[in-house]
């Protein structure tokens, strides 16, 4: 059975009345890391804002890019997914991608489009159980943009319904990707 921890908003970076909350942020992260040890986690997904700001400071990102580095070495079976938020910028956050998918990080921040269409195969991950059989299909979502989701036509918000739109496609498409016994993790900020 694949067990899954869910965190999100950690806003690396913050200041409180300024007040510079690194060393809670760290403490935070100590505890998060002894979590997914003690508790033989095979998924930790992150649902957005990474950071306080969509331009983090360097000591922002050193915390942040150690947890990473920590968590993976210390669990060699431990995926990651982490979708960007709406204070985190998502390119930003998706440019080391190639260096962290070879700890097992994805990271979906920017909604990508073929020939103008919504690619929902890149919206999908596979979350692996500790025997390495996918167990799961992650559908993460992040902070959708105006240009990021279908346009519909409605006298109500057209935001709303267009990400109620996005998410109604992709569970379709999900559903036809998943084989029997997979479960459905949907995550989005």
């Amino acid at each position: 059975m694949i067990r899954i921890l869910h965190t999100a908003d950690w806003h690396l970076g913050q200041t409180f009345f300024g007040y510079d909350r690194a060393e809670e942020h760290k403490a935070f992260l100590d505890w998060l890391a002894e979590e997914i040890r003690q508790n033989e986690i095979d998924a930790l997904v992150i649902a957005g804002d990474v950071f306080d700001v969509s331009n983090p400071s360097a000591a922002s990102q050193r915390i942040y890019y150690e947890f990473i580095y920590r968590v993976t070495a210390e669990n060699p079976k431990l995926q990651i997914v982490i979708v960007a938020g709406n204070h985190d910028s998502a390119a930003r956050l998706e440019a080391p991608l190639p260096l962290l998918q070879e700890m097992r990080t994805e990271i979906k921040g920017i909604v990508r489009k073929q020939n103008g269409k919504i690619d929902y195969e890149h919206l999908l991950v596979e979350l692996k159980n500790a025997a390495g059989e996918v167990e799961a299909l992650c559908l993460a979502v992040p902070f959708l943009r105006q240009g990021d989701y279908p346009v519909v036509e409605t006298e109500g918000n057209p935001y709303a319904e267009g990400v109620k739109e996005l998410y109604a496609r992709l569970l379709k498409y999900a559903l036809k990707k998943r084989t029997d016994g997979q479960a459905l993790v949907a995550v989005g900020h």
